[in-house]
């Protein structure tokens, strides 16, 4: 699963461009692969392949000490990559070790 939790500043615009990003990473990895915001803004838009969580009392962020991050969180429930953003080569990089190429994608 990869969560990505979204500064309060502009969740509306960084979901955006998650929900862009989540077309690239689905069209390579397929149904291997869950996709969740978490930002503290009240109403999230909804976009296809994401699922949205309102965290008024920002305890991701207490959880795991950053504002802002990116994080795979595999099967076992430990954190297999964490990153600063979604766009970063290093989450692609992981994902290609770790998650084979869906073979049904285009």
């Amino acid at each position: 699963m990869l969560v990505a939790h979204l500064a309060e500043a502009d969740a509306s615009a960084k979901i955006a461009d998650l929900a862009a990003r989540t077309r690239e990473i689905l069209s390579r990895r397929g149904s291997y692969l869950r996709i969740v915001a978490v930002a503290a803004a009240d109403g999230l838009p909804d976009h296809p392949g994401i699922a949205s969580f309102d965290d008024q009392e920002a305890r991701l962020a207490a959880a795991y000490g950053s504002p802002e991050a990116t994080f795979l969180i595999r099967p076992d429930g430990y954190i297999g990559w964490r990153g600063r953003s979604w766009r970063e080569a290093g989450l692609f990089a992981y994902l290609d070790l770790i998650l084979p190429p869906d073979s049904t994608g285009p």
